[in-house]
């Protein structure tokens, strides 16, 4: 036995690994960065991105939107195959679907309007009616009502059944966070009526 040596300890005679001095330096350079972009982006750890606003309902109960209707010209456009054509006017429309909600991967890009996308705002997209109709959006089974700016094209998904897709604030509004969809009445606002 070496000198120095107790009886349970061996004498390290294998060479050193630097791919374990390589691998505690990166985990060090690691967390130092993790720390700079969680103080950069102003320790938002998790959830939505900070709100622009937030809707409050009316003394009706209602919440609209703060912008006025306009119409455009028709125009046609395709997704995923599938073509479409924007009506000239939004006067008179009105159906009933599916409504489904969208936001957080989409907060902060553009729209088919050239609008920022926010999900904290009163906003759709809708694959036909003239970007900027404020419609007024009302749940089937309960009769909870949104007035919404359309500033985008869509939806996509479930094209036979979806016929307009709310910011997550509206969705938000009429209850349609934690199912998803619901049935709804889409009615188009007059032109020139403002959605608030």
């Amino acid at each position: 036995m070496a000198a120095g040596l107790g009886p349970n300890r061996r004498l390290n005679l294998e060479p050193p690994q630097p791919w374990l001095h390589n691998s505690v330096m990166i985990r060090q350079v690691f967390a130092v960065a993790t720390m700079c972009l969680f103080a950069v982006s102003g320790c938002t750890l998790a959830g939505y991105p900070s709100p622009v606003s937030y809707p409050f309902p009316d003394d009706t109960g209602s919440v609209v939107a703060d912008v006025r209707s306009s119409g455009s010209a028709s125009r046609t456009y395709e997704v995923f195959g599938q073509h479409y054509t924007t009506l000239a006017s939004s006067r008179g429309y009105r159906e009933t679907g599916v409504a489904s909600w969208y936001g957080e991967p989409f907060h902060g890009r553009p729209t088919a309007s050239g609008e920022v996308f926010d999900m904290y705002a009163l906003t759709a997209a809708h694959r036909t009616l003239p970007l900027n109709t404020c419609v007024e959006v009302r749940r089937l089974i309960d009769g909870r009502t949104v007035t919404v700016k359309v500033n985008d094209r869509g939806p996509f998904a479930d094209v036979q059944n979806r016929i307009i897709d709310l910011s997550f604030a509206a969705a938000q509004v009429i209850g349609l966070i934690d199912p998803g969809t619901a049935e709804v009445e889409v009615r188009a606002l007059d032109d020139g009526e403002s959605c608030g």
